[in-house]
């Protein structure tokens, strides 16, 4: 994955320098023509101014009166053309160095960022329980009804099929979206850093959690809240304010709030998605053995992304 990404970056930045190293050379090639174009009108003055010069010397050899008569209009006929013959340079003939390497660094830097995606809170698949898969993008989670044979770390889920974010949050304003699905059973959340992996009771979460064709606010001895929502859940948007203790949870579609936990927070909190297909309530929608499905997603939005950057 790793060498994959960085063979995209690497194709980009070579199609980025050979383009900008056709337009330079385009551009010089513009520059040669116009001055060519410059030198053959030189020439063509040059030879005028010849003729005249050569016209001037027969006159100034004649012995009869003529010499005299002509004498005013060749001497200003050669002041004319010599003023005409003084050579100038225009404006933009030169190659604009400026434009081709001016914040070259930052312009293809700027660019770049159409190509890539950020994602505020990335899944930790260290962490998750042997039902999980985490994609290799690390933002998606897929259950598979057979167990994946992985080291049994301290930090994995055994019990509590469970993947956390990989970065915890001690202060701050942070959000991120997920989407999930109405046919199989999730939550989302957030869990302090410290509590048990280990098991399966989880403590010290708070999370919004859709069982059974229902949505519940819960949080371990706090809150347990069946919702009453008008539609099913595509986009949940979790926001956390740490300082202010509040855990916001909304649907971004339509723009209104799910459910809001008030608590005092102490201790690091980190991002975590939950979702058991077994006891999903669409009956069917397993087969055998050994199947995946996407049961939920980390969103990027491009829309959402100074939003998540600068809060």
């Amino acid at each position: 994955m790793i060498t994959k990404e960085f063979h995209k970056l690497q194709h980009f930045l070579q199609q980025e320098q050979e383009k900008r190293i056709a337009a330079v050379k385009e551009e010089a090639e513009q520059k040669r023509f116009m001055m060519k174009e410059r030198i053959e009108a030189l020439s063509k003055e040059i030879e005028s101014l010849s003729d005249v010069v050569r016209a001037t010397e027969e006159q100034l050899r004649a012995t009869d009166i003529s010499l005299l008569k002509k004498y005013p209009a060749t001497t200003k006929r050669v002041q004319n053309q010599c003023l005409q013959q003084e050579p100038k340079l225009s404006f933009g003939v030169l190659v604009d160095k400026a434009k081709h390497l001016g914040n070259l660094a930052y312009k293809v830097w700027n660019k770049m960022k159409n190509m890539v995606t950020y994602t505020p809170v990335i899944l930790d698949p260290n962490t998750a329980e042997p039902h999980l898969v985490i994609g290799a993008d690390l933002r998606t989670v897929l259950y598979r009804t057979t167990e994946t044979a992985l080291v049994k770390n301290p930090e994995r889920f055994d019990r509590f099929i469970t993947v956390l974010g990989s970065d915890g949050f001690t202060s701050g304003k942070h959000s991120w979206e997920v989407e999930v699905r109405h046919d199989v059973n999730w939550a989302v959340g957030v869990v302090k850093a410290t509590s048990r992996r280990k098991g399966e009771t989880l403590t010290d979460f708070w999370e919004i959690w859709f069982e059974d064709n229902k949505y519940r606010a819960f949080a371990p001895s706090h809150t347990d809240r069946v919702l009453t929502l008008r539609q099913h859940i595509q986009i949940i948007r979790v926001t956390l304010d740490w300082d202010r203790g509040k855990l916001i949870f909304s649907d971004p579609l339509t723009n209104t709030t799910i459910y809001t936990f008030s608590h005092r927070f102490t201790e690091a909190l980190l991002p975590f998605i939950n979702t058991d297909s077994e006891t999903t309530s669409t009956s069917g929608s397993w087969t055998r053995r050994g199947t995946v499905r996407l049961d939920a997603m980390i969103v990027y939005r491009p829309d959402m992304s100074l939003f998540f950057q600068n809060i």
